[in-house]
């Protein structure tokens, strides 16, 4: 953005605008229409307003912090040089950001340059894959040492908050007109250094042809939006204007002469906002989003949202101020002075008897007795009184003191004699009633907040004694009915299951003082009587076995048994050596049918069938002799087996047939013929 010089109006925008970056005007856009139909936003959305596009600075090496190094122009004076920085400190105080001039772990880098020919500026925005931006400031018609409110300082803070990611209000670049371009109302210098307008275009802002010097309301929220707040900011008792100790030369007041222009933004503790060297009438107000008349301008200081601000200081004028919601110190100065303190146990203060005379009294609007106080100290110290005496009237001695209230307008006063003329010094009206009990005096000290004389600390319980706690006394169990010895017990049935307790259930502990009789699981449950007759089998009598064992006399174990084929130990035949394969039946006698057999044990395992005798399988990788076998003797018929190799049986054939191995001439395969003869498949 390129920022007017204020004798040079109307500059286009250039013919070739680089994306990503902002040209300022050459000059201050003129002021338009008033009275607009545009929205109000507040600072938030403003700030959303100024962060649309989502430019910023990444945290590229995630160290959780934005560190910026920045490199400043050597065509800049020493004054402007340093004025640069103050600029770059400013946005620094309110949003979580760093400029450090060589930085060895950065997330961005910004080139601050010098246009000797022009009094604009133009600047480069920043995104993920672009870090390196630059600010470039004009320095035409400036001056070795441009003074606060010139110009050239609204440039270099304009100029920085593109560089961190800041839009401007409204889509327009490098021209505008606040009627066609401006998109909300507070579109304006008075709320964003961002803005082309003036702030003469919002009703009651007027800074008299001078520019901020650092960022402004919606600016904060928009750097706060993007980095997050800086709370660490001035997190101490701050004052600002006259008697400041900001160390900030835009927060800063010296004489009458000075123009603010600024936003405060701070991080806690007791602050003051101080125009007490001005002589005009003003407006001082406490509230946070908030603007202030201070000086001979309208508007030209505000409070950024979140803020609080404890107390205020009037000038020599007819000043109004404002309190917020937290008990406040108001001190008007001189001057008919209208005061309010807002919610809060609020302190109003009197250090002169001129602050408040008969002639020019100033007015407290909601005095709250009780609650608020009238401060009047200094001066009975500077009157070299000790103390106040109320009375219904003067009667010519001094530090008297008279209270009056009118209950039907709520208007109440008070009046002090300092001197002993029988005639008010100092009188302090107000709405709403004063007792004596809210002025404070010499004798009566408590202060804005008033604490306890002897401030003891809260009486703490005194622990006492640990007692301990009454556990419930344990039920004593009832013994449980005893079944009388006399009557005869029903026996339980063997036979039938008895319901055992749950494990898992919890039992009640017996009381182990009290002697009960411990349950015992088979105490209930009598045995059966050994001599009464039970359903148990006779030992002595033969149990009916099973039926495989049943038909089955016992062997004699002396006469040898013959084992079953398959537990006889066979040597494993040589898979290499031709031989003919064994007959699971052959070395097996048939028995006699007219002989009884004996009846093999069932717990003894049974010989497998034949087809499920393991076989040797020939290797098919290497020739062997195909083992003939005799032809007299009985052949084994294989059912159910699959053709071999691919080759298929004629429908003549048996289904049944036998895989050869391979032999050293062409593969063939043998089927088996119903009639048991062998014959080649070839």
């Amino acid at each position: 953005m390129r920022v007017p010089g204020p004798s040079t109006t109307n500059v286009g925008v250039p013919q070739a605008l680089d994306t990503g970056s902002s040209i300022s005007p050459e000059g201050p856009a003129d002021v338009s229409t008033l009275n607009s139909k545009k929205p109000v936003f507040t600072s938030q959305q403003a700030g959303k307003q100024l962060t649309r596009s989502g430019f910023k600075v990444h945290d590229n090496n995630g160290d959780g912090k934005t560190t910026l190094s920045y490199r400043v122009s050597k065509g800049f004076t020493p004054q402007q040089a340093e004025q640069a920085r103050q600029a770059m400190q400013s946005w620094q105080d309110v949003a979580n950001v760093t400029f450090t001039e060589k930085a060895p772990h950065r997330d961005g880098h910004v080139d601050i340059n010098d246009m000797p020919d022009s009094s604009g500026g133009v600047a480069s925005l920043p995104h993920q894959f672009m870090t390196q931006t630059s600010a470039s400031i004009g320095t035409q018609n400036v001056g070795a040492n441009p003074p606060p409110g010139h110009f050239f300082r609204m440039v270099l803070v304009h100029e920085l908050g593109h560089a961190l990611g800041l839009e401007h209000p409204g889509n327009y670049d490098g021209s505008g007109n606040y009627g066609r371009h401006a998109a909300y109302t507070g579109d304006t210098q008075a709320r964003s250094v961002m803005s082309y307008f003036s702030e003469k275009n919002q009703p009651g802002h007027d800074f008299k042809l001078l520019h901020p010097s650092a960022p402004m309301m919606d600016d904060i929220a928009a750097a706060q939006k993007l980095y997050g707040a800086n709370t660490k900011t001035r997190n101490t008792d701050t004052t600002y204007g006259f008697n400041s100790n900001t160390n900030r030369e835009a927060l800063s007041l010296k004489s009458a002469n000075d123009n603010p222009i600024f936003c405060v933004w701070d991080g806690g503790g007791n602050d003051t906002l101080d125009f007490s060297g001005y002589s005009q009438n003003q407006k001082i107000n406490l509230n946070a989003e908030s603007f202030s008349d201070v000086g001979a301008l309208k508007g030209n200081v505000s409070v950024a949202k979140g803020v609080i601000l404890e107390n205020a200081v009037g000038g020599k004028g007819d000043d109004a101020l404002i309190g917020n919601a937290v008990a406040n110190r108001l001190k008007g100065g001189g001057g008919a002075d209208r005061l309010s303190g807002g919610g809060g146990a609020d302190t109003f203060v009197y250090d002169h008897a001129s602050d408040s005379t008969p002639d020019n009294p100033d007015v407290i609007l909601d005095f709250e007795s009780g609650s608020d106080k009238i401060d009047v100290r200094a001066v009975l110290k500077q009157a070299n009184l000790s103390a106040l005496k109320f009375v219904e009237r003067f009667t010519g001695q001094p530090g008297q003191a008279v209270i009056s209230y009118n209950q039907g307008s709520n208007e109440g006063s008070l009046a002090l004699d300092l001197t002993g003329n029988g005639k008010a010094d100092l009188l302090i009206k107000s709405l709403g009633q004063i007792k004596a009990g809210d002025v404070l005096s010499q004798c009566d000290t408590p202060t804005a907040n008033p604490e306890p004389k002897d401030p003891k600390p809260a009486p703490r319980p005194q622990p006492e004694e640990p007692k301990p706690k009454p556990e419930p006394k344990p039920e004593e169990p009832k013994p449980k009915p005893r079944p009388d010895p006399c009557e005869p017990k029903p026996r339980p049935d063997p036979c039938e299951p008895q319901p055992r307790p749950d494990p898992r259930e919890p039992q009640p502990h017996p009381d182990p003082r009290e002697p009960k009789p411990r349950p015992y699981p088979r105490e209930p449950q009598p045995r059966p009587d050994p001599c009464e007759p039970q359903p148990r089998p006779d030992p002595c009598e033969p149990k009916p076995r099973p039926y495989p064992r049943e038909p089955q006399p016992r062997l004699d174990p002396c006469e040898p048994k013959p084992r079953p084929y398959p537990r006889e130990p066979q040597p494993r035949p040589d898979p290499w050596e031709p031989k003919p394969r064994p007959y699971p039946r052959e070395p097996q006698p048939r028995p006699d049918p007219c002989e009884p057999q004996p009846r093999p044990d069932p717990c003894e395992p049974k010989p497998r069938p034949y087809p499920r005798e393991p076989k040797p399988h020939p290797v098919p990788c290497e020739p062997r002799p195909i083992p003939r076998t005799d032809p007299c003797e009985p052949k084994a018929f294989i059912r159910n087996s699959r053709p071999a190799y691919g080759f298929n049986t004629h429908s003549g054939q048996s289904r049944a047939m036998h895989a050869s191995a391979f032999d050293q001439s062409a593969f063939s395969a043998r089927v088996w013929r119903g009639n048991h003869s062998m014959s080649d498949g070839r």
